[in-house]
């Protein structure tokens, strides 16, 4: 059995609150593929957008790159840190 870690986007609350999350990060899908956070931008309805990218599979798409973004319920529903 395996613990998973809940990622929270933020620490705190109100005019204390911070992103947690920064560029470098390594996140985890639940199909144990990993990412690296990219950029993590907040868009005008103060959402949380996180930007990610890992290398698309050799034999497929060889030299290339998968880039997605992911809002922080997303982020939180679906990936763990590594």
């Amino acid at each position: 059995s395996q613990l998973r870690e809940e990622i929270s986007v933020y620490a705190g609350e109100g005019e204390n609150r911070r992103i947690l999350i920064s560029r470098g990060n390594k996140i985890r899908d639940r199909d144990n593929i990993n990412y690296t956070v990219t950029d993590v931008l907040v868009n005008g309805n103060d959402e949380v957008i996180v930007k990610c990218v890992r290398a698309a599979n050799p034999s497929v798409r060889p030299g290339e790159n998968i880039e997605i973004s992911l809002t922080a319920q997303e982020l939180k529903d679906y990936f763990e840190l590594v």
